[in-house]
């Protein structure tokens, strides 16, 4: 009898386990696509992808800004940009946004399902979520989710060095190449275990694997960053970028606010996970752990971009603790089926009405805007007036690369702030953005004709009041403006 009821009981865990794991899937899915569109950075890509699949070949000037520094022109993460090309030419834009919400979801549910009890997952569970809302400010089609899912693959690979596991030299080097060619962050691949071989000098001896592991991964990862268009110099190319002072001054990059409750808790989870792991836990790489903690938590405070790597370190450690947990012979086993049963309806309840919502792969964009200032530019070129051109604010600039294809050109987008657009087009272009003093005279400097802007904007607002200007369009987030006198 009590054999029977153990082995009925057994089976209840096991189907509450499945139904909770399928339903948490689901529910990341869900929340992933409520998050999910298509921003510059995803729609100059595709235009991008488009041109090197037309021409099969690198480009020697950039065919579609009037203002940037058109012999400057590497492309960023062709792999990317070709990749996005194609989903784009099957499966329209809405096609693209499902193929970057999948791999979003998939990176977070491998570092959820990393947890190998039921316990730990369910008590992980919530920072899964968590993690899409951490992100959700900066979750759209572009080279992000590729470097989201590098980093959990990376975690893992790293996770089993230290483990003493066997990582086969060429998954590191075709993780390193794969990353490489879809997104900028691919350098973490060279720094991080690098970093983690430093720290394993805390541990005494006995206490921690050998740092060459680390290093030699480091190694490799050099050789994959190398299989790329560009070879060797690419790495140069994303060195610059990732280490000039200006890309600090990037929004992305820049401390979030932590007095908004979300942006301290994650901090807040690490601190207390650095002082768990202080008392629990394995005592091999026990200091090299909590050093790595701070490290994020620092990063995670300087830079709002790596809080979702911050989470995932956290999941990392913050599982192996809890899988430490034996519940089998305690009266809380069967708590855990009970709870896993109430979450998966209430995720369910959010999943399926969020997994039908439709979503428009253009709303965030100026459709209507870009055909009128088009037709407006035309208009001064056919009238023969010299300043004709079109001035654009840098976050629409992808999707007016994506619309017109170089006929007209514009004047920034946010390809490249420090080559391309280094040429002091990219402050320009902050000083419009923030209504900065001298505005009129940067539209006078670039011959602005037309200018395509953000509704609501200090921009706006001058022109509005500007007899040399006339405003043609306004929708529900551009205006268009074209000089009243030339």
């Amino acid at each position: 009898m009590g054999r029977r009821l153990a082995v009925k009981r057994n089976s209840l865990e096991r189907a509450a386990e499945a139904a909770f794991v399928l339903a948490g899937m689901l529910a990341l899915a869900a929340l992933v696509w409520h998050h999910m569109s298509i921003l510059g950075d995803g729609f100059w890509s595709v235009a991008t992808g488009r041109w090197l699949l037309a021409h099969h070949a690198l480009p020697h000037a950039d065919p579609y800004s009037y203002a940037s520094a058109g012999s400057r022109w590497t492309i960023d993460s062709c792999g990317r940009d070709t990749l996005f090309a194609l989903i784009t030419n099957a499966a329209g834009a809405r096609g693209l946004m499902i193929a970057c919400a999948f791999v979003e979801w998939l990176a977070i549910t491998l570092f959820w399902l990393r947890a190998r009890t039921p316990l730990a997952r369910l008590a992980l569970f919530p920072l899964a979520l968590f993690y899409v809302q951490v992100d959700a400010q900066d979750l759209s089609a572009r080279g992000q989710v590729f470097g989201d899912l590098g980093f959990v693959f990376l975690m893992a690979l790293l996770a089993r060095a230290r483990d003493g596991k066997r990582v086969h030299p060429l998954m590191v080097v075709l993780l390193a190449a794969a990353w490489t060619n879809l997104h900028l962050s691919f350098l973490i691949t060279v720094t991080l275990p690098l970093a983690i071989a430093a720290m394993l000098l805390l541990e005494p001896k006995g206490a921690r694997p050998p740092p060459s592991r680390f290093l030699g991964m480091s190694a490799l990862a050099i050789l994959g960053t190398f299989l790329n268009p560009y070879g060797p110099r690419y790495l140069r190319f994303a060195l610059g970028i990732g280490f000039d002072p200006s890309t600090s001054n990037l929004d992305l990059f820049r401390s979030p606010d932590l007095h908004g409750g979300m942006w301290l808790l994650a901090p807040a989870i690490g601190l207390g996970l650095v002082i768990a792991r202080g008392r629990y836990g394995d005592d091999r790489c026990r200091r090299a752990e909590q050093a790595l903690l701070l490290a994020f938590i620092a990063a995670a405070c300087a830079g709002r971009r790596y809080s979702t790597e911050l989470v995932v370190v956290e999941a990392g450690i913050a599982a192996a603790l809890l899988e430490r947990i034996d519940l089998r012979a305690s009266r809380a086993r069967s708590l855990v089926p009970a709870l896993q049963g109430l979450a998966s309806l209430a995720v369910l309840l959010f999943a399926i009405p969020a997994l039908s919502e439709p979503r428009d792969p253009y709303r965030d964009v100026p459709v209507e805007a870009a055909v009128v200032a088009r037709e407006e530019h035309e208009k001064l070129v056919g009238a023969g007036v010299l300043q004709s051109r079109i001035v654009d604010p840098l976050h629409w600039g992808g999707y007016l690369q994506y619309a017109w294809q170089g006929d007209p050109t514009y004047f920034v987008d946010g390809r490249d702030h420090l080559f391309l657009f280094g040429n002091g087009v990219f402050d320009d272009s902050t000083t419009l953005w923030t209504g900065g003093a001298g505005w009129a005279q940067l539209l006078d400097t670039y011959e602005a004709g037309v200018v395509l802007w953000v509704r609501g904007t200090s921009l706006d607002a001058y022109l509005r009041q500007d007899p040399g200007w006339r405003l043609v369009h306004a929708d529900r987030i551009a205006v268009v403006y074209v000089r009243a006198r030339y």
